[in-house]
């Protein structure tokens, strides 16, 4: 492509506009043209930092002023790009062939999007057995969340006593009880909340219409836990399992957010210690629920 007269400019080009900056279009803009038959698969972007994953397999950084960053080779083919704050998931191929059964085989990086340094890595495995990725975001606490074409939403478990851990795939949503009609369609947005926020497609549609502004709706987080025939425990114990989870991550996200400056270490800790005693509530709830059960038998 050409771009202000330099015929040799034949990539894509990568366009950047700052919405929250004032003044004249050249202070807030920029425009860079890729290398000759590089072109661009996929961009992110988030607080100080933009990325773009491109066809020859790189992942180029920029700041939002404009600057190039480092440029890091991908595992493999490049499938899709998130980032929230300062963090970026990539998710790419680790094998072009699929499993026997189809499931994709499909691999993560989780980089600090100010420098390039990747945080964790490992295998996206929150597939179920002949299914695909269809979306992928972070949560309002920057844990990794997918979610595949059967429906089920799962997120990144990483413990809170190592940043750089690799964690677990948890199932957190199965939308497929959710449905009204097997055609019915969840198209996520985001996970804020301890919830799902999408727009239900009716009809077997895939994706919304683009003319019109979607209306979104909201489905609770509850994992697929398994049902207890002897005593009723279900909604205490799913809830005080997928607790403990959210507050590992909301740990992990908090020291990140002190070690920046952004948030004062004594008052994270409050609000830590405010959300250890609503886990606690959870807890002795379901204690309590075990210990009722055993004098009944």
């Amino acid at each position: 492509k050409k771009l202000n007269g330099n015929d040799s400019a034949k990539g894509s080009s990568v366009y950047f506009h700052r919405f929250d900056t004032f003044g004249k279009t050249s202070d807030k803009d920029w425009v860079y043209a890729l290398p000759d038959g590089e072109r661009v698969l996929g961009c992110a972007t988030g607080s100080g930092w933009c990325g773009v994953m491109t066809s020859r397999r790189l992942l180029r950084l920029f700041t939002v002023g404009g600057i190039q960053g480092p440029i890091i080779w991908l595992p493999g083919e490049p499938v899709t790009i998130v980032g929230r704050d300062r963090f970026m998931a990539v998710i790419y191929h680790r094998s072009m062939s699929p499993m026997q059964d189809g499931t994709q085989l499909l691999g993560y990086s989780i980089i600090d999007g100010v420098n390039g340094t990747t945080i964790a890595t490992g295998d996206v495995s929150a597939l179920s057995p002949g299914a695909s990725l269809t979306w992928a975001g972070f949560t309002e606490s920057c844990a990794l969340t997918v979610m595949d074409s059967d429906g089920m939403l799962s997120l990144l478990a990483r413990p809170n006593n190592e940043l750089s851990s690799i964690g677990n795939w948890v199932p957190f949503l199965d939308t497929v009880g959710l449905k009204k009609s097997f055609s019915d369609n969840f198209w996520p947005v985001e996970v804020n909340g301890g919830r799902l926020v999408c727009v239900l497609l009716r009809g077997g549609k895939q994706h919304p219409d683009a003319s019109r502004r979607p209306v979104t709706t909201t489905l609770k987080l509850r994992m697929p836990m398994a049902t207890c025939l002897s005593m009723k425990s279900g909604v205490e114990e799913e809830a005080s399992v997928r607790a403990n989870i959210a507050l590992d991550q909301r740990k992990l996200y908090d020291d990140v957010l002190v070690s920046e400056g952004k948030m004062d270490a004594e008052d994270i800790e409050e609000e830590y210690d405010t959300m250890c005693r609503q886990v606690d509530k959870i807890t002795l709830k379901l204690f309590n629920t075990f210990v009722t059960a055993v004098l009944r038998a």
